[in-house]
């Protein structure tokens, strides 16, 4: 049976693709930070796609903290196997004009979104390139293609998966082991709409 894990699999894009896998009946680990929306997931994850409640894994972790996400990626491993497939999906975004945004709100953005894709990808990479065969999907954001006005740290760090995943990509080829990258536009979510309060009204123009 096939081990998904997914950084960030609580709510919004990560969720939307726990539902996917739960439906194919997949073992499903996710890992966030709060363990309230965390059980919250695993009971709609059940209710609504009729998986056991054995096959879903929650792990409470920053992935920003390397060595959080690590043991709680290997006690996913222990419960269910090797992970076959990880979604890098943890993020936050935080907007404000470069001058007006904090260095911790600047270096929070970066630690979680471009750190914690690395640090969940360093935690399965070598098990996957051993047994010569596993998924990896990153997720970025348009942002991560183009520079957005009030978006300075939120567009560096997705910038910077961007780059990450096109270079492990040609390293991980030959290992038979699969790297993409997603570009998922605004998304309804609940963190879109906290950002969409703090974001300065030029950038409404520009995007």
């Amino acid at each position: 049976m096939t081990h998904v894990i997914i950084t960030g699999g609580s709510s919004g894009i990560g969720f939307a693709v726990a539902s996917i896998y739960a439906a194919r009946g997949a073992r499903l680990s996710l890992i966030a930070r709060s363990r309230g929306l965390l059980e919250d997931a695993q009971a709609k994850l059940v209710a609504s796609s009729r998986a056991n409640a054995d096959s879903i894994r929650i792990e409470v972790a920053d992935v920003a903290v390397e060595s959080d996400v690590e043991a709680a990626i290997r006690r996913c491993e222990q419960a269910f196997g090797p992970c076959d497939i990880l979604v890098a999906s943890a993020g936050i975004v935080e907007p404000g004009r470069f001058e007006e945004l904090d260095s911790a709100s600047f270096r929070q953005q970066m630690d979680t979104n471009f750190s914690g894709t690395v640090h969940a990808v360093r935690a399965v990479y070598d098990s996957m390139k051993r047994r010569r065969r596993g998924r990896i999907m990153m997720i970025s954001s348009g942002a991560g293609l183009l520079g957005i006005y009030g978006y300075s740290a939120y567009c560096a760090s997705k910038f910077a998966v961007h780059g990450f995943a096109q270079a492990l990509r040609s390293e991980a080829r030959p290992h038979g082991v699969s790297v993409s990258v997603c570009f998922p536009p605004d998304t309804e979510t609940p963190q879109f709409q906290r950002e969409l309060a703090a974001r300065p009204p030029e950038a409404a123009t520009i995007m």
